[in-house]
């Protein structure tokens, strides 16, 4: 598991598989990391491929370009499940308490994005990625919730974070984020 949560897809026991695995896990690690320090227009490939000890060519065999990198990362790894566990004893939904953490940990990253147009962007693709695995969380509750809920949860999260981030208010948003999630569904 990285130090923000996020852990890396699962390898399978193929080697070409598990070769395949660490190398788009590598990638994805360098885009996270570059992401703290330049803004989405700024990261080239060939700066992620640096960053990842990674080939260019293997990047291409991969990725066609780093937007994909970005929807693969979002997709495919993420907080693990123990991560969702330490975040979900408090009743709540363990993905909203797992992205205010992370927001408020990862903050200069936050708000640069939410004040950029390439950052909204990616924030976009964030939030519907957090809304699938809302709606998957809610199921494994034994509770329903539709995409349209778990959307108007998640830009409602965004916009509450968004808010906040500069305030420092991490328990208080996180209470609050908690006790309305509950309430919408």
């Amino acid at each position: 598991m990285s130090e923000n949560g996020q852990t890396p897809p699962q390898l399978s026991g193929r080697t070409e598989d598990r070769r395949s695995l660490r190398t788009k896990n590598a990638l994805w690690t360098a885009l996270l990391g570059l992401l703290q320090q330049e803004n989405w227009d700024d990261i080239t490939i060939g700066t992620i491929c640096r960053d990842a000890d990674v080939a260019r060519s293997s990047f291409y065999a991969h990725f066609e370009n780093k937007g994909e990198l970005l929807a693969y990362g979002f997709e495919h790894a993420g907080p693990d499940r123990a991560a969702l566990a330490r975040h979900g004893a408090g009743g709540g939904y363990a993905i909203l308490e797992w992205l205010t953490e992370h927001t408020f940990e990862n903050a200069g990253f936050m708000q640069r994005a939410m004040e950029s147009t390439s950052g909204q962007a990616i924030l976009r693709r964030f939030q519907a990625a957090i809304s699938e695995r809302l709606v998957a969380e809610a199921a494994e509750q034994g509770k329903t919730m539709t995409p349209e809920e778990a959307r108007f949860i998640t830009g409602g999260t965004f916009s509450v974070l968004h808010a906040n981030i500069a305030t420092g208010r991490r328990a208080a948003t996180a209470s609050a984020l908690r006790d309305l999630a509950l309430r919408v569904v």
